[in-house]
């Protein structure tokens, strides 16, 4: 029997076809609305909105990166009882130092995160252990493994600065980055200048950041050595007090030091070494040197050599003063 619906309109190819693009396309809109797919995740971790193990690292490390202090200390688990180095300031002047780039985190669901970027143009992968608090998880990894320790590095009169902090405390604690470090005299460095924290419970490389004569401070030395001997040779004496070398002749006896003069011969730094000691605030000089002395204003000048003198030398001192031993 013939329907008693009305006839279909007809609908043409095309149309049916465009139909079919619009379903796809609500479809995969709905998909995106509801956070699937492992792409979402990164990007809600980048915005501040996920939850899981990987968003945490991943916001920490960003914060980190963009010198938010407080952003990063709200990843942990636990605020570390010191946060005097942990501020936006000194997280700065880190990222100058070496910059923190091409930072990936691949999404898991295990509680020990990978986490991969690159410092300064050096590749560093940490692995980062969280736990789960309330809705989402925080970092649990120790901060520094509890603290990077600056004994090897404090000496008395001697004052140590972080990213141009005063440093007092025996042990610091930092997070990720590279922090300039320089000592409060201008002739000392430690090592390369730099202490460097690859990864959250990295202890810093101090042990490589030992106390170093600047060149600026060679330089200082071998001036003030000169000017110590130039000092020497214009007292006249036999035996010009402080300095490394005298007259102890035949004529030396009878004749009068008054009338006596010394002359440098050469260049007495030419030789000139500085080492140093188990204290980093004074460092050792030795040097060979030639000195003419005329005894008498008619005498006949001599050559005296003194070969291996040596001296000692406050480095803590913006003036350097040179005190000859023996």
């Amino acid at each position: 029997p013939p329907s008693s619906l009305p006839p279909s309109p007809w609908v043409p190819a095309e149309s049916r076809r465009r139909g079919g693009w619009v379903i796809f396309a609500v479809v995969a809109l709905a998909a995106v609305v509801l956070g699937g797919g492992t792409g979402i995740l990164l990007t809600r971790g980048s915005s501040g909105g996920g939850t899981g193990p990987s968003d945490a690292v991943l916001r920490f490390y960003a914060a980190v990166r963009d010198g938010n202090a407080r952003a990063a200390l709200t990843q942990l688990a636990t605020r570390p009882g010191d946060t005097s180095l942990i501020t936006d300031e000194v997280l700065r002047a880190s990222q100058e130092q070496a910059p923190i780039t091409d930072l990936n985190v691949p999404p898991t669901t295990s509680t020990v995160v990978q986490v991969s970027f690159r410092m300064g143009g050096e590749a560093v992968t940490d692995r980062v252990s969280v736990t789960a608090v309330g809705n989402g998880y925080k970092i649990i990894t120790p901060v520094n493994s509890g603290g990077i320790q600056l004994g090897a590095l404090r000496r008395p009169g001697l004052g140590l600065f972080v990213a141009a902090q005063e440093v007092k405390q025996a042990s610091i604690l930092l997070l990720p980055g590279t922090y300039p470090v320089r000592s409060s005299a201008q002739y000392l460095a430690y090592g390369d200048g730099r202490i460097v924290v690859k990864r959250i419970d990295d202890a810093g490389n101090v042990s490589g950041l030992g106390t170093r004569l600047t060149a600026g401070g060679l330089a200082a030395v071998k001036a003030a050595t000169l000017a110590s001997l130039k000092a020497c040779v214009a007292v006249p004496s036999f035996a010009p007090p402080g300095c490394p070398f005298k007259y102890t002749g035949p004529n030396a006896a009878t004749a009068d030091p008054a009338l006596s003069n010394w002359e440098l011969v050469g260049d007495p730094t030419a030789d000139l070494t500085v080492s140093m000691g188990a204290d980093p605030t004074r460092a050792g000089i030795q040097t060979n040197l030639l000195v003419r002395v005329t005894v008498t204003p008619d005498g006949t000048p001599l050559v005296l050599p003194a070969n291996g003198v040596r001296a000692t030398v406050d480095l803590t001192q913006a003036s350097l003063t040179v005190d000859w031993v023996g």
